[in-house]
């Protein structure tokens, strides 16, 4: 099966599709202040159990954790904040 575009179209799929990049890129970038901030946080003491630690630095860095900050980041910049 093929996909035929009306020609009429092309210009605003192509926007849409920069405007994909664009916000992955940021994304990206975002992704790495949010992780340097989290490694700067989470410092423990000496008398916090490595298993709790593990556990802490599983729940904050573990993958599909960025997209809810994300959004509220994009939201705040949108009203503009």
């Amino acid at each position: 099966m093929f996909l035929l575009v009306n020609a009429a179209f092309l210009p605003k799929i192509l926007m849409d599709a920069q405007q994909v990049d664009l916000f992955l890129q940021q994304a990206a970038e975002a992704r790495e202040v949010f992780e340097a901030y989290l490694r700067d946080a989470c410092r423990f003491t000496d008398d916090c159990p490595d298993r709790l630690q593990e556990a802490i630095r599983y729940s904050l860095f573990a993958p599909g954790k960025r997209l809810r900050p994300l959004m509220v980041l994009s939201a705040a910049e949108a009203c503009g904040s």
